[in-house]
């Protein structure tokens, strides 16, 4: 089991460059092991370590909310960060397969008012204007 100092916390809250090296070297390889464990099948390596880093800086956004007197260890707080960074990845990731912000089609347009080309002609789509006509 990994746990932290109340000196370590504390020059972290400082942001102490030295402490947030010291607090990397510690939990770093485990931050890397948990993003591994959760998302191995849809990261690669280096968006593994840019994911870990990306937990790193969140982290640093946080570490003044963090109170250890919540009965919280350090390091569940970090995993529960790392998790969430994970998450929010694989969730842009998929939104990004999905269209990613481009504006879906309303089924009241039709594919006519959405180009830029008129429709065709009735007499160029069907032969004839009746509902059941076949096609001559």
């Amino acid at each position: 089991m990994i746990s932290i100092n109340t000196d370590l916390l504390g020059r972290l809250k400082k942001a102490d460059a030295s402490a947030w090296y010291e607090m990397w070297e510690v939990f770093g390889p485990s931050i890397e092991r948990l993003i591994g464990s959760i998302a191995s099948r849809y990261f690669g390596q280096e968006t593994i370590k840019d994911v870990s880093q990306e937990t790193l800086a969140r982290v640093y956004q946080e570490i003044g909310k963090f109170d250890p007197k919540r009965g919280v260890k350090f390091s569940t707080w970090l995993y529960a960060i790392a998790k969430h960074v994970v998450y929010s990845e694989l969730t842009s990731r998929s939104a990004l397969k999905r269209g990613g912000g481009s504006k879906p089609m309303s089924l009241d347009d039709t594919i006519f008012e959405v180009s830029t080309s008129a429709p065709p002609t009735t007499s160029s789509r069907w032969p004839c204007s009746a509902p059941r006509c076949t096609a001559r």
